[in-house]
């Protein structure tokens, strides 16, 4: 690791902890004095990461990994060294604190800011550390899991399920797995299922005796998943409240448990853990809201995103196929919205209800379910783009948290590195991708010859 000293316009130097394996882009340092002219007032600068990503065959695309806004959840558990840069009279007084190791701990400092000055961290959008790839060792959790401070003493999980008592077969056997320190209460939400469906979910549910307490009960309307939610909700008895899908299953044994801890956190409005589908495909790596872009909707989704997956962090929101609230708070924010968002957007709506009052959504990435989307519920993409936009019409101020958690974004071109190396590669990736495009206007221009019609341009 490197330690460099930037000069800044206002004459305070800044400290960068340079790490040869994740270069900078070209002229950082230029950047950064730039970046500290225009805002003399900030102590802190940080920068978002850019990695190479496969996307077709063996082609290399570029992309931009924009970083949540700094928080010391999770700064307590990655290295930031390399894409920030602090400035020298504050790493000397937190040295002499006693709250940084040396007077260059960079990332510890950073952690320390991100609670006490959150408004004097300034981002460098035109500075990228290289990372490589997104399975990069510098998106892995450092160290053991952070642990929440209170333990949920009675939990309470709300299934709904119709018919297939295969896939509730598998959700309760998520739950005989699980290692817990508190009263498990399981109410089951039946919705026009079959006699013998049921039948089958009782008699699946019968293992559970001695470890839960189980409840049934019938909603015998057309579905309506927040209406049977919020019938789960008001029956329950727990302090927190877990929604499950019945295509859900917990794969580590303490995910309930966890889960459900970090729900009761003051200000914590859902705590959802790493979602995992067929082949331990990532489904869920939290969510991410994007800017409008030209004049396009704003955008909500699950991550499906690599880096710091392993991490507990803030998030938008998370995935209500496996999600605790605590009970009081799910009474604060208020139900599900049964006339709008029946299914699907209802979880999205219930974060943003809770994030405009002040609450902070969490992701649990030390613990995992399996969920494959689209088992219990079938879905038109005509549907979900006409309910995005009536989201999006009900909450104009989505993008006021675009930056809560992360988002990886292609990027148009690929960018200019100082050190040699990186520049060999890259020069390689845009002679591939420039060979490529050459090799596609060949066959175009071939097939048009062929056809005796001229080639477009």
């Amino acid at each position: 690791m490197n330690i460099i000293e930037v000069q800044l316009p206002g004459g305070e130097p800044v400290v960068v902890e340079w790490n040869p394996k994740y270069p900078l882009t070209a002229k950082w340092d230029r950047r950064l004095r730039e970046a500290a002219g225009k805002d003399e007032a900030a102590v802190a600068f940080t920068w978002d990461d850019a990695f190479l990503r496969r996307t077709r065959g063996l082609r290399l695309d570029p992309f931009r990994l924009a970083w949540p806004r700094p928080h010391p959840l999770l700064l307590a558990q990655v290295d930031c060294r390399g894409r920030c840069a602090i400035a020298k009279s504050v790493l000397q007084g937190l040295h002499q604190e006693g709250r940084i190791a040396s007077a260059t701990d960079t990332a510890g400092a950073l952690r320390i800011l991100a609670d006490r000055m959150p408004d004097r961290i300034r981002q460098v959008p035109e500075i990228l550390r290289l990372t490589w790839a997104e399975g990069s060792p510098a998106y892995r959790r450092t160290g053991a899991a952070p642990t929440p401070s209170r333990t949920a003493t009675r939990i309470s999980v709300v299934i709904n399920y119709r018919d297939r008592p295969d896939l509730m077969q598998e959700c309760i056997r998520g739950l005989m797995r699980q290692a817990l320190r508190s009263e498990l209460e399981v109410l089951l939400i039946d919705n026009q299922s079959t006699a013998e469906s049921v039948a089958a979910v009782r008699a699946a549910c019968k293992s559970l005796k001695g470890r839960a307490s189980v409840r049934h009960f019938t909603y015998a309307e057309p579905f309506n998943k927040s209406a049977q939610d919020n019938l789960g909700a008001r029956e329950a008895s727990g302090e927190v409240i877990v929604f499950l899908n019945n295509d859900a299953e917990m794969l580590d044994v303490g995910c309930l448990q966890t889960i459900s801890d970090w729900a009761l956190e003051p200000d914590a409005l859902a705590a959802g853990p790493r979602v995992l589908g067929d082949g331990d495909r990532l489904v869920s790596n939290g969510v991410f809201i994007r800017r409008a872009v030209g004049g396009a909707t704003p955008l909500i989704r699950e991550n499906e995103a690599k880096p710091l997956q392993e991490t507990i962090r803030l998030s938008a929101g998370v995935s209500f196929c496996c999600a605790a609230v605590a009970k009081a708070t799910f009474e604060r924010i208020g139900p599900f919205d049964e006339q709008v968002f029946k299914s699907q957007y209802n979880d999205a709506d219930f974060w943003l209800r809770g994030l405009r009052l002040g609450f902070s959504n969490i992701y649990v990435g030390s613990v995992s379910c399996r969920h494959e989307p689209g088992q219990s519920e079938a879905r038109t993409k005509e549907k979900t783009a006409a309910l995005l936009v009536r989201f999006c019409e009900r909450h104009v101020d989505l993008a006021d948290y675009a930056d809560i958690d992360l988002d990886v974004v292609k990027l148009k071109a690929i960018p200019e590195f100082a050190e040699r190396g990186p520049r060999w590669l890259m020069q390689g990736a845009r002679l591939w991708r420039k060979g490529r495009a050459r090799l596609v206007d060949a066959r175009r221009l071939g097939v048009s010859l062929v056809r005796g019609v001229a080639p477009s341009t």
